[in-house]
């Protein structure tokens, strides 16, 4: 079975493509890999749009609020 990382970049397309969906990450619950998708709000429509699992991992979804790239210090 390939890695989350491998299920990540086949489905972050998609994930991405769903409004309020503010990014997407390989990740660990309970000790095993899993697949974090991060929520701008707590919408529980949209989570419930959110597959259980990919590529035979679980997927975790949490309320992140919107994210932003930090700009490099110089």
């Amino acid at each position: 079975m390939p890695g989350p990382e491998r299920v990540l970049q086949a489905d972050l397309n998609r994930l991405a493509s769903l409004p309020g969906v503010a990014g997407a990450a390989e990740g660990r619950e309970e000790g095993k890999p899993c697949v974090r998708v991060f929520l701008e709000t707590d919408d529980q429509e949209l989570a419930g749009r959110i597959p259980a699992e990919l590529g035979g991992y679980p997927v975790v979804v949490e309320r992140s609020g919107r994210l932003r790239a930090l700009r490099k210090s110089q």
